[in-house]
């Protein structure tokens, strides 16, 4: 496993080349509050994002969750769908950030 800043350097490193470069970001890196794994980019800049495989690691300690809420199969999917519903509450948030105007002049 390799650390955030590997990551990032080599983003530094592979910005501007050919597509085919974010191919050696494929791995397992750690940041300090979860692991990010990247285990399949598109190989074709316009292909659907869906064809990418990225998972991230976060402990439920770390979100706050108390382990016995956790330890039934009930509280697993429970716990699931709460990471399931985070995750696309924030993913969306970010999108329409990113598609706000610039309204600075």
């Amino acid at each position: 496993m390799q650390t955030f800043k590997v990551l990032q350097s080599r983003l530094k490193t592979i910005d501007g080349k050919d597509y085919g470069a974010y191919q050696s970001l494929k791995g397992e890196y750690a940041y300090p509050d979860f692991r990010l794994f990247i285990t399949q980019i598109p190989k074709d800049p316009y292909a659907p994002p869906h064809t990418g495989i990225y998972r991230i690691h976060v402990t439920h300690t770390y979100l706050g969750f108390p382990t016995e809420l956790i330890t039934s199969k009930t509280g697993e999917i429970a716990y699931r769908d709460y990471l399931a519903r985070l995750y696309s509450a924030t993913a969306e948030k970010s999108l329409n950030m990113a598609a706000a105007p610039d309204t600075r002049d």
